[in-house]
């Protein structure tokens, strides 16, 4: 589930970079909004640490690096949506870059981990 979630989401990283951009936007000029985001985050982050807390044995380490940033990241949402704001303060040309290069990042990762998830690695 966690990869095809990943799968998903790099896809729209990359091909729906206008919609990320207008709800970074609006997140930005109302950051309490973030609360409900980072509770989210929390959640799935927490989800992929208590599941996948393995730090031996290579690329899996990656998962587990990934969840334990996204559940940090969600209570930097949770307890200081302010924070958000400081994507106002990058161009937008900077802020498009990174989306779609996160979005080719989470499609490699999803892939590589739907290959080894089914036995095909």
């Amino acid at each position: 589930m966690t990869s095809a979630l990943m799968l998903v989401l790099g896809c729209s990283m990359l091909f729906a970079t206008r919609g990320w951009l207008a709800l970074m936007s609006e997140y930005s000029e109302r950051p309490h909004r973030m609360l409900i985001p980072g509770v989210a985050m929390v959640v799935y982050g927490l989800i992929v640490v208590f599941n996948h807390n393995i730090w031996s044995g290579g690329w899996p380490i990656a998962v587990t690096v990934a969840g334990w940033l996204i559940l940090l990241k969600g209570l930097g949402f949770m307890f200081s949506p302010e924070m958000v704001r400081l994507h106002g303060h990058f161009p937008k040309v900077v802020i498009k870059m990174t989306l779609r290069v996160g979005g080719v990042v989470l499609i490699l990762l999803s892939i590589r981990l739907l290959l080894t998830f089914t036995g095909r690695t």
